[in-house]
């Protein structure tokens, strides 16, 4: 997991530093669109703080819900194509960021949890996402820079895409298990 953690900020770094912040032709830009732009939008940032903090948040969030380096791969899949119908639908001009992506660490925790029914961990990880989720709308009002609805539904896309990533692979051991015995 060290691995892909290390290989994401290394990528994202890279391209912070040769192509600078908030870029582009890399950022999603409705008004300049390339297909690229829906995958590569996750790893620009805004600037260094929001570099910086996607990355910690990253190293935190497997530190808390550790999982395979396969589920949260598949879970970056499916969140990149759920957050790329988003954006493309939406009227959403401009869209950089890695946070959508790390929604899906709690996203398959919760997935987990409930597979394993522990109903306490799953209940915790709702309620902080909800309170999170309703903070972010109250904050909105005093950011100039950042837009938050795009930043709430790509969070909520993210959640979604790695709840489901882990359940589906649940059901998936599941059954796999039930055909062996």
């Amino acid at each position: 997991m060290l691995l892909v953690s290390g290989l994401i900020a290394f990528i994202c770094f890279i391209l912070f530093m040769t192509y600078g912040s908030a870029n582009q032709i890399f950022g999603y830009n409705a008004k300049d669109y390339h297909w690229w732009q829906l995958i590569t939008a996750h790893f620009i940032h805004y600037d260094i703080k929001h570099l910086t903090l996607n990355m910690l948040a990253l190293l935190f969030l497997l530190y808390l819900f550790p999982t395979t380096a396969k589920q949260l791969i598949q879970g970056f899949i499916v969140a990149i194509f759920f957050i790329g119908i988003y954006l493309f639908f939406s009227d959403v001009l401009f869209y950089v960021g890695f946070s959508g992506l790390l929604y899906v660490i709690p996203g398959l925790a919760l997935g987990r949890f409930i597979f394993e029914k522990n109903y306490w961990n799953a209940f915790l990880i709702i309620s902080v996402y909800i309170t999170y989720s309703s903070s972010i709308q109250l904050t909105s009002i005093t950011s100039e820079q950042i837009i938050w609805t795009p930043l709430l539904w790509s969070h909520f896309l993210g959640f979604v895409a790695g709840f489901m990533t882990q359940t589906l692979t649940n059901l998936y051991d599941k059954i796999k298990v039930s055909v062996i015995v």
